[in-house]
């Protein structure tokens, strides 16, 4: 049995409690990440594991079809590295388009792939 996810927007007014739980998750999953969290100096998502497929289709619904009015945009940005095949899969699947490749931006062989998908709003 699956608990059930909650994906909610809450800016920068999360509670204590929720920075908390924010931080212990991240730390959590800190080597699910390549890189992993704690080696970055950037932003970059990447390749989840796949037991996280269900969050990361939440999350991306949630974006493109839940946003609160005052933080909706025309357009969703994300990146990934080239390697992510089963990410790029899913992003091309959801309507994302490859708009920009920084090559071995990651190391050697391993770029960063920007995709956009615009939203009808």
């Amino acid at each position: 049995m699956s608990a059930a996810v909650e994906i909610k927007y809450v800016g920068m007014k999360a509670s204590q409690k929720e920075w908390d739980d924010i931080w212990e998750m991240l730390c959590l999953c800190d080597r699910e990440f390549v890189p992993s969290l704690s080696s970055r100096n950037s932003t970059a998502q990447t390749n989840l594991l796949e037991a996280s497929d269900t969050i990361l289709k939440h999350l991306y619904d949630y974006m493109e079809y839940e946003l609160p009015y005052p933080v909706r945009c025309k357009r969703i940005t994300t990146r990934t590295w080239s390697g992510n095949d089963a990410q790029i899969h899913t992003l091309k699947k959801r309507g994302y388009v490859l708009f920009k490749s920084l090559a071995n931006d990651r190391g050697a062989g391993i770029d960063t792939l920007y995709f956009v998908k615009k939203l009808d709003r």
